[in-house]
């Protein structure tokens, strides 16, 4: 193990954590980011991080504190990808009641298009996939999908194209009275178009939805068109959760430590089903707190054990 104090240690820190960070008064801020200054840590910046922290629509004075302390850790942060930087969080004014309701928006909508895919993936009652089917026509017949998709296979075809080309697909062999089989070629035909590095990313980003959603029914009610505000809000948090525990797995190589909130610990230490962070034996690295404090306590736990 290497010599303890020493050795530099990756965190990424929940968005929870950075709203607490900017809202403790300077003395807890100052313990927080000075036990962390010992520790040798990394903080992250990812590019989910900075749009929950946009979805606010007027806190200036707090993001200018949170900039501010964030700049007073020793290391400088790990970034997902280039360009990524906390002085984006200054934007203010009206230029930042836009953003945060057009990343509210996405959110939103983000929300209920991975719910639709997620139950795409399930097994559902006879009653449930009309449900769906009826829920989803409005946007289809956008694309010109007819109502009826079994007495018009031709429109289909042609809205299918249609949407494929408007994303750049092209060059595909169309049967012209397919059977689920040619159908099933037909995926496989556009997967192939595609870079293989992006279907394995987002292959891995539908087992850690379903992972984090499969024993419960908040994406159904969603699809479907019946859930309440509350509920389409904690589904959208949930789902942003799984794109932070995404980029942990995307960066798994230089990130050691990924913090979750306590209902996705339970669910990720859950015995059955088991979550797809335990099948990539990446569980152990997850870990939940309630307060700063508490936070630099859990990771001063990890760096004793160098589980790097």
């Amino acid at each position: 193990m290497v010599e303890y104090m020493k050795q530099q240690f990756t965190v990424y820190f929940d968005t929870k954590f950075y709203v607490k960070l900017c809202r403790a008064d300077e003395l807890l801020a100052t313990q927080t980011i000075n036990a962390l200054n010992v520790l040798n840590i990394r903080h992250v910046i990812s590019d989910v991080i900075i749009r929950e922290l946009l979805t606010s629509r007027d806190r200036t004075n707090l993001d200018e504190i949170l900039v501010r302390r964030v700049g007073r850790f020793s290391l400088g942060p790990y970034c997902t990808r280039d360009g990524l930087m906390w002085k984006v969080l200054l934007l203010s004014g009206q230029d930042r009641i836009d953003v945060a309701n057009y990343l509210r928006d996405i959110h939103d909508k983000m929300a209920e298009a991975t719910s639709f895919s997620i139950m795409a993936r399930r097994e559902t009652s006879e009653e449930q996939t009309a449900k769906l089917a009826e829920a989803g026509k409005p946007l289809l017949q956008q694309y010109g999908f007819p109502e009826d998709f079994e007495k018009n296979i031709p429109q289909v075809l042609a809205a299918a194209k249609i949407m494929l080309r408007q994303f750049g697909v092209q060059g595909i062999d169309w049967p012209e009275n397919p059977t689920p089989d040619n159908l099933l070629n037909v995926s496989n035909e556009i997967k192939n178009l595609l870079d293989a590095d992006l279907v394995a990313k987002l292959e891995e980003e539908s087992r850690i939805q379903d992972s984090s959603t499969k024993t419960e029914d908040r994406p159904y009610q969603v699809a479907a068109g019946i859930a309440t505000d509350k509920t389409k809000k904690k589904l959208s948090n949930t789902l942003r959760d799984t794109e932070h525990i995404m980029m942990f797995i995307n960066h798994r190589g230089e990130i050691d430590l990924l913090q979750v909130d306590n209902a996705h610990e339970e669910i990720i230490k859950r015995s059955k089903p088991k979550h797809r962070l335990v099948e990539l034996g990446l569980a152990d690295r997850c870990f939940s707190a309630d307060s700063l404090l508490e936070t630099v306590d859990q990771v001063r736990k990890w760096y004793s054990l160098g589980i790097r």
